[in-house]
Order: C-alpha cells, then structure tokens, then sequence
C-alpha cells in the first residue's frame, strides 16, 4: 500500500482512517470523501503536487496509477448518481472484458456533464431492482445489463455475454423477461437473440474458435456446439467443435500446443476413439482458417452431408457428458 504519511489533518482525522479508505476503495477517492475523511483541502492540493494523488477526473483522485478496478470506481465517483452500465457493468459481472471499449460507461437519471474516458447514459428511471452492488461499486443487474449490450453492441458480444451468465449460473429467465418487457433500447433485439441462441453452446476461449465459429455462420453452416464435452474410453475431453447429430467432431489445433509429444500422442488416441464411436474427426490449422476459409468451409460442409446422409452411428459407450 502506497504510504499516506502526511496527507492526513491531524486536527480532523487520521493517516489510519485514510488507510482504512484506500484499502476499501482501490486507492480511488473523491475529494467530498477525503475531506470527509479528515483531509483538508491544502493538504489535498499538496499531495496533488506531489504526485501522491493523481487526478483521474474532477474531484477524482488516485493514490498512485489506478487498477482497472480503479477506474471502474473512479467514473460512478465522477459522475454524480451513477451505476456503472453496459460493458462496464458487463466486466463487474465477469460477463466480458469491459477493457476493448473506448469509454468506461455509466448510466444516471441526473443530468451529467461529459468527462473523458467516460460514456454517460442518461435515462428517464432506474429501478431499484436494477442496480446491484459489487465490493462497493453500484452498477446494472446481470439482467440490465444485457438489455443495455444488445442495445449497443453486436450480436456476437450479447452472446458472449449470455454464454457466460450460463456458465456462472446467473442467468435469470424471470428477470430478464422483465427486463425486456420494459422495452427499453436493446430489448427487442435481445429477445430475438435470447430466442435463437442457446446459453452456454458457443462458448469460446480464444480468438481461434472464434474465427471457426464466425467462418461456420458465414457459410450458412449448421452451428456446432462449442467446447463440448464427451465420454471417450481415455477420458471426457473437450471437443472444440461438434455436430452432435452429424457425428462430426472438429479440433483446430494451434501449432504451440499440439506440437509437444504428448499432446501429439493424445491428439491421435482421440482420434482413433472418435472414429470407433462412430464420429467423424477433422483437424483445421489456424493458417487455414484464415488464410483458407473456403476450403475449411467446403471441407466442413462435405464432413456434415457425410455424417447427416449415414445417420446416427451406435454410440457404443459413449454419450454427452450433459445429455444426448
């Protein structure tokens, strides 16, 4: 922790009251808290000189550079009654990296004025059930939340987002039905994704099963699920891509990681299990998914009609890991 000896009014407060804030508070505070807290304005302006305090807004301090977390904190406290909403919200609900966007975003029924770095949603209410607090940091509910990224961000990112509430067990159907019922902006579009997406089957970890996943819907491919578990007699991988009801199995292999021997070694008794289970493997490069997507695609697509047109093998004595 940052020293904060000397910033302290003696006749007001103490160092400790002020260790006990920062500790709380990222080292993030506004100068209302400080003064609060016994620090008196010179003392404030000094500290500023010294560059113990650093400005992040008007009447916005950090004890040193600020943490991501920091920041979050640091726009609620710029801008007067707000909650942190859409990708902001979305980070302190672990449901996407709140850190690509531009702007960190707030959302506040009173009339605000612009600040760097900050985006300021104004909005007529913001009902109680709608806010939720996270280690002191007032922001949207996860529900809130994904009414306001459908009304922003591209469909891709709200399904990101959806995958991950069901993953971390906070998707809330009843909530988030009246969330939309309110038809607010993003509503509409998020009850069409809601509709057509199913929570949890495209979730993908890196950039790769990305571009697999945007190269399938691209060519009008059947999705695949995305990470999906199966039984295998060596164990229960994870699959990168299947087609459950085709028998088609996809794995993109990177070239750092299936290069070591035992990965090398693994990769092949899976492909040896899959094919007795009665599953098609393939295996696509990164190269080729970017530098070749036709071909992975025409590939892909004679895979599928293969495993559609020969029907569904015995499945021996393998089955999904959450159901067939």
């Amino acid at each position: 922790m940052i020293s904060l000896v000397g910033l302290g009014d003696a006749k007001v407060g103490s160092e400790s009251t002020i260790a006990c804030l920062a500790a709380d508070q990222d080292r993030v505070f506004s100068r209302s808290q400080l003064l609060a807290a016994g620090v008196s304005s010179d003392a404030i302006k000094g500290r500023q000189r010294s560059g113990l305090l650093v400005v992040l807004h008007r009447g916005v301090y950090s004890l040193g550079t600020p943490t991501w977390r920091g920041r979050l904190r640091a726009a609620v406290l710029a801008v007067d009654g707000s909650v942190l909403s859409h990708r902001a919200a979305g980070s302190m609900h672990d449901l996407l990296d709140g850190r690509t966007a531009e702007a960190i975003d707030v959302t506040t029924c009173r009339h605000a004025h612009a600040r760097e770095g900050i985006a300021v949603h104004r909005v007529r209410a913001l009902p109680a059930e709608e806010i939720v607090t996270i280690d002191g940091i007032p922001c949207t509910s996860v529900a809130r939340t994904l009414v306001d990224l459908a009304a922003t961000e591209p469909r891709r990112v709200v399904e990101q987002a959806l995958d991950a509430a069901e993953l971390q067990q906070v998707y809330d159907g009843r909530a988030l039905n009246e969330a939309m019922r309110r038809n607010r902006p993003g509503a509409a579009t998020l009850r069409t994704i809601d509709a057509e997406h199913f929570a949890g089957t495209t979730v993908t970890r890196n950039d790769f099963e990305e571009a697999f996943l945007a190269l399938c819907r691209r060519g009008g491919l059947p999705q695949p699920a995305m990470n999906a578990p199966l039984i295998l007699p060596s164990g229960c991988p994870i699959v990168d891509a299947l087609w459950r009801d085709a028998r088609v199995a996809v794995e993109l292999d990177g070239r750092a990681a299936h290069l070591r021997r035992k990965c090398f070694e693994s990769d092949r008794v899976r492909d040896v299990e899959l094919t007795v289970a009665g599953f098609l493997p393939a295996r696509f490069t990164w190269r080729s998914v970017t530098r070749k997507p036709k071909w992975v695609e025409r590939q892909t697509r004679a895979l599928l009609e293969r495993g559609y047109s020969t029907g569904p093998a015995q499945e021996l004595a393998i089955r999904s890991c959450v159901g067939p």
